[in-house]
């Protein structure tokens, strides 16, 4: 009996439409296809790429094809790939990696003893690797992305490369064969996303209740020249420490401290929160003079170079947060005295140019996180305040919708 199996396809024909889409961590960006050639004496190289520059993602296939003139005297084709790092700073030396180094016979075959000349043509399709095992250490790491990064006295890059190897034999007899090398560079991208979605807030204190296992919190005090009044400092973020560069990420700030210690960064629209005795200290909550506190939310990424046992850091912003103040609340305290809560909410997210995420590979670590700073007034009885919450940055969403 013939049965009529119906045809099944990823495209979408017309009149439908796909109502959520979440891809593996593996699954390639599609984009337009091009093929990039490279010449070298008597061979080309061309590979599929995705674009004009050629790029690789986790789990990519590197594919192409070599065509060799005159192949009869080809007795040899090798493709490596390699990865190498360069690490300085300034003043204090560098260092040189090699972090990846991976050979593929092309031809002769694997396990063939054929002594006859290859075909003219030569396809390959070869799984980009995603890990390596630094020096000294059987644990695997995944491998780190392209780039070229500076800051201050430090510098780094990371650099791959495929390599194609033809050997020949020799024109003359006695004479050695004559091999030629071929180095296409190509850029890393690995590509990650976070385990879980971000909670969507649009109010946090009624989030915060319906579902406090949602939210990390990390407290801290704004200390003065009285140390039994300081002020507290309570800072929420999604319990998910793993984001999207391309997430707004939610975050929610609560100050809270004596009636007329809190006055200082009480913005000008709630200014009549405070007592008769403390109006005078009233002042912008954003302000962009030096005499005027001061809250801000950032993302900072610090870049770290180790070089022969000398370490380097510098933190570099990459994300400026967006704050909305809340109406403040008086309480009174378990001592009796008036205290005052002041909220703000708002999200941070990373600059559009920021291409990839944290990663650690021994001599180079790029580390993120979120950076609540408060300044107070040149005459405030408080100190500054700077609260790092480390967080891991990743390529991609969640979804793809």
């Amino acid at each position: 009996m013939d049965i009529n199996l119906p045809r099944y396809s990823w495209a979408l024909p017309d009149g439908e439409r796909s109502l959520d889409y979440v891809p593996n961590a593996g699954t390639p960006h599609v984009s337009r296809r091009t093929d990039i050639k490279r010449s070298c004496g008597n061979y080309t190289v061309t590979l599929d790429a995705q674009s004009d520059a050629l790029t690789y993602g986790t789990a990519s296939v590197i594919s192409g094809t070599i065509h060799l003139n005159k192949s009869e005297s080809v007795t040899e084709v090798v493709l490596k790939l390699t990865g190498k790092m360069k690490v300085v700073i300034s003043g204090a030396g560098n260092a040189r990696v090699s972090f990846l180094s991976k050979s593929y016979s092309l031809w002769p075959i694997s396990n063939s003893r054929t002594l006859s000349p290859p075909p003219p043509d030569i396809s390959f399709s070869i799984p980009m690797p995603t890990e390596f095992s630094p020096r000294g250490s059987t644990a695997a790491k995944p491998l780190p992305p392209s780039l070229v990064a500076s800051a201050l006295r430090l510098y780094a890059k990371i650099s791959y490369k495929i390599s194609i190897h033809v050997s020949r034999t020799a024109r003359l007899r006695g004479l050695y064969g004559r091999k030629s090398i071929l180095n296409i560079p190509f850029i890393y991208v690995p590509r990650l996303r976070p385990s879980r979605p971000i909670i969507e807030c649009p109010n946090f204190l009624e989030t915060v209740k319906i579902a406090p296992e949602e939210w990390c919190q990390v407290s801290s005090e704004l200390r003065g020249k009285d140390p039994s009044r300081p002020l507290s400092i309570n800072v929420f973020l999604p319990v998910s420490n793993v984001y999207s560069l391309s997430d707004s990420i939610p975050f929610h700030i609560q100050l809270i401290g004596c009636h007329d210690d809190t006055g200082e960064f009480l913005p000008p629209s709630y200014s009549s929160y405070l007592s008769h005795t403390a109006t005078h200290v009233t002042s912008q909550f954003r302000s962009t003079t030096s005499n005027e506190p001061k809250i801000s939310v950032t993302l900072v990424r610090q870049m770290v170079v180790e070089v022969e046992g000398l370490r380097g850091s510098k933190d570099i912003t990459v994300g400026e947060g967006e704050l909305l103040p809340l109406e403040p609340t008086k309480s009174t305290s378990q001592h009796g005295s008036c205290e005052l809560t002041m909220d703000w909410t708002g999200w941070v997210r990373a600059a559009p140019d920021v291409s990839y995420g944290s990663f650690s590979v021994g001599e180079l670590a790029m580390k993120d996180y979120v950076v609540v700073t408060v300044i107070p007034s040149c005459e405030s009885a408080f100190k500054e305040l700077r609260i790092p919450i480390p967080i891991r940055l990743v390529t991609d969403p969640v979804q793809h919708r």
